[in-house]
C-alpha cells in the first residue's frame, strides 16, 4: 500500500486564500452536509491552483460558496471531517451529503462538467464502499492476525486498481469535457501512446487550446527527460527572484527533485535533505523546483524545511520544466552526473534515499 499512500498524501494539500477577480457571471453552491456541527470551516479548493476559493461556516449543515473560475475546474469541497470531489463552473450549483462518506454518498447537480463527475460516481459506488469498509477494518486494526490483514490489504489495493481502470476509461470516453481532459492528462504515463494520441486529435479545440491540452500535446511530441540521456536545460527563478540556468552546474553532480509546499513525502525529502545537507554538499549540487503557484507557500516550504541549497521554480505549477521532466506524481527526482546525463530517477520518497545518493555518486 506504499504507493497508495504516497499518492493520498501527495494530493492532500495545504492550500491558502486567494482573492479571485469577479466576473460578471460566476459560481454559487449552496451545500448541505448533514451531520456537520455548527461552526465548522469548510473550504472549496481547486486542486489545479492549489488555493481555496472560498470558505464558510456551517449553520445547521448549511454553507454557501461563491466566486469565479476563468475555465471549469476539479475541486474538493472539504472540512476536516470529509471531502468530495466537484466540477465547478461559473454556474449556479447545489451540493448535499451525509459528513460520514461524504466523498462516496454526495448529490451535486449543476452544468454538463459535473454530469460526468456524477456519470464516474455511479460507475465507481459500489466498489468504493467495499474499499471504504476493508480500508476502515485495516485502519481500526479489526482482523485476527498478519496474514488476514494481508488479505484486507490486497483486497483493498485490487480495488483501488479496478477504481483506476473506471476513472480513466470515463476520462477517455469524456474527452470533449474539461473533467476528461483532467482524468486523461493525470494519467498520460499510463495511456498507450497512440491512444493518447488519438485523444488529442479528436479533443475539441477550446479543450486542445487549455494549459493541459497544450501539455499532452508537449508530452506527445517532444523529447522527455529520462535516465540514460541529457538533462533538459531551463532557465527560472531562484526564491530570491534571481535567474538560474540548470546548465549553470554543469560539471558538477546534480540532484534536481521537484515537489510542493502540500505534498507529505515532498517535504519529509526537503528535511532528510537538509539533516544530510554537510555530508552531501562537497559531492553533489542539491537542487529544489517548487511547484506551488503562491511565493508565501514556496517561502514557508524553504524556512520550515531548512532548504539552502538552490531553490527554484517556475511559478506554474503544471508548466513546461515539469513536464519535459516526465513529472506526473511527487516527489520525484533527478540524479545527473558532471556530463550532465541523467543517471538516476527517484519517484516518491524511500528512507534510504540519502544512502541511495551517496552510493551513486560514489559509482561515478
Amino acid at each position: 500500500m506504499k504507493h497508495r499512500l504516497i499518492l493520498i498524501m501527495l494530493i492532500v494539500c495545504v492550500f491558502v486564500p486567494n482573492t479571485f477577480a469577479q466576473k460578471s457571471k460566476g459560481f454559487v453552491i449552496n451545500a448541505t452536509i448533514h451531520g456537520l456541527p455548527d461552526k465548522t470551516l469548510v473550504r472549496l479548493i481547486s486542486l489545479d491552483e492549489q488555493i481555496v476559493l472560498d470558505s464558510a461556516y456551517s449553520v445547521n449543515g448549511k454553507l454557501t460558496f461563491k466566486g469565479s473560475v476563468t475555465e471549469p475546474q476539479v475541486c474538493w469541497i472539504m472540512c476536516d471531517k470529509g471531502y468530495a470531489t466537484i466540477m465547478v463552473e461559473n454556474l449556479p450549483m447545489r451540493f448535499e451529503s451525509p459528513i460520514d462518506k461524504m466523498n462516496i454518498m454526495y448529490v451535486a447537480t449543476a452544468g454538463k462538467e459535473q454530469a460526468v463527475v456524477n456519470k464516474l460516481s455511479k460507475l465507481q459506488y459500489g466498489l468504493n464502499l467495499q474499499a471504504d469498509s476493508i480500508y476502515s477494518k485495516i485502519q481500526n486494526n479489526q482482523y485476527k492476525d498478519k496474514d488476514e490483514r494481508n488479505l484486507l490489504a490486497d483486497k483493498f489495493n485490487r480495488m483501488q486498481d479496478s477504481l483506476m481502470v473506471i476513472y480513466v476509461n470515463v476520462g477517455k470516453r469524456n474527452i470533449n469535457s474539461y473533467f476528461g481532459l483532467d482524468i486523461v492528462y493525470r494519467n498520460r504515463k499510463s495511456i498507450p501512446h497512440d491512444t493518447l494520441v488519438h485523444l488529442y486529435e479528436t479533443m475539441p479545440a477550446k479543450i486542445r487550446s487549455t494549459g493541459k491540452g497544450r501539455n499532452i500535446k508537449m508530452f506527445l511530441y517532444s523529447t522527455l527527460a529520462e535516465k540514460g540521456k541529457p538533462m533538459i536545460d531551463f532557465e527560472v527563478k531562484t526564491i530570491e527572484g534571481k535567474s538560474f540556468k540548470l546548465s549553470s552546474l554543469k560539471g558538477k553532480n546534480i540532484y534536481l527533485t521537484f515537489g510542493s509546499v502540500g505534498c507529505g513525502p515532498c517535504r519529509t525529502e526537503n528535511k532528510a535533505l537538509a539533516a544530510n545537507y554537510a555530508k552531501l554538499s562537497p559531492y553533489v549540487e542539491l537542487v529544489s523546483f517548487s511547484l506551488d503557484k503562491n511565493l508565501d507557500d514556496w517561502r514557508r516550504m524553504a524556512k520550515e524545511d531548512g532548504i539552502v541549497w538552490n531553490n527554484i521554480s517556475d511559478m506554474k505549477g503544471e508548466g513546461e520544466v515539469k513536464l519535459l521532466y516526465n513529472v506526473q506524481s511527487i516527489p520525484a527526482a533527478f540524479l545527473i552526473n558532471k556530463e550532465g546525463i541523467i543517471v538516476e530517477r527517484y519517484d516518491g520518497y524511500d528512507d534510504e534515499l540519502v544512502s541511495s545518493i551517496e552510493k551513486k555518486v560514489k559509482e561515478m
